[in-house]
C-alpha cells in the first residue's frame, strides 16, 4: 500500500472530503500503513496517529476516491476499520498481544491484562467504523 501512496498519481491538491488536502492524506495514510506493519496487532495511544482521527478518516476517504483499483479500495478500508485500535489513555508504550513462550502467569498477566481492558473499546469502535465506511461507500457509489 505504501508503494501506491508515494508514487501515486497526480491529483488534485484538495479533495470531497472537506479541509483535508491530497498530500496531507496521502502523507498522513502513509505514516499510518507504517505503523500498522510495525504494530499489525497492537493497541496504540490515539496521539501515535499522524493526524486527529477525525482527520484521519477524511484523509482515507479521499484516498479511497483517488484509489486506481478496487484493491487500492479495499485497504482504505481496512485502515479506516483499524483506527479502532488508537484509543485514548493507552500511553507511550503499544500494548502487543505477544506473550513468550514459557511465560509464567504473572508475566502473562502483565502483557495481557492492560490489553484486555481496551479490548472491548477497539471492538466496539471496529464495528462503528464499519458501519461508517459502508455508509461512505454508499454514499459515493449511490
Amino acid at each position: 500500500m505504501r508503494e501506491w501512496l508515494r508514487g501515486g498519481r497526480a491529483a488534485p491538491s484538495t479533495s470531497a472530503a472537506p479541509g483535508i488536502a491530497t498530500e496531507l492524506a496521502r502523507d498522513a495514510v502513509a505514516k499510518l500503513s507504517e505503523l500498522m506493519e510495525r504494530h499489525p496487532l497492537a493497541i496504540l495511544d490515539v496521539n501515535r496517529l499522524p493526524l486527529p482521527k477525525a482527520e484521519m478518516k477524511a484523509a482515507m476517504k479521499l484516498m479511497w476516491q483517488l484509489a486506481p483499483n478496487e484493491q487500492r479500495r479495499n485497504q482504505m478500508e481496512v485502515a479506516y476499520i483499524h483506527l479502532s485500535n488508537f484509543q485514548e489513555g493507552v500511553g507511550d508504550v503499544p500494548l502487543e498481544p505477544v506473550v513468550p513462550p514459557n511465560s509464567p502467569p504473572e508475566k502473562v498477566a502483565a502483557i495481557l491484562d492492560p490489553y484486555i481492558l481496551f479490548a472491548a473499546q477497539v471492538q466496539a469502535e471496529t464495528h462503528t467504523l464499519s458501519q461508517e465506511f459502508q455508509q461512505f461507500e454508499r454514499s459515493v457509489t449511490g
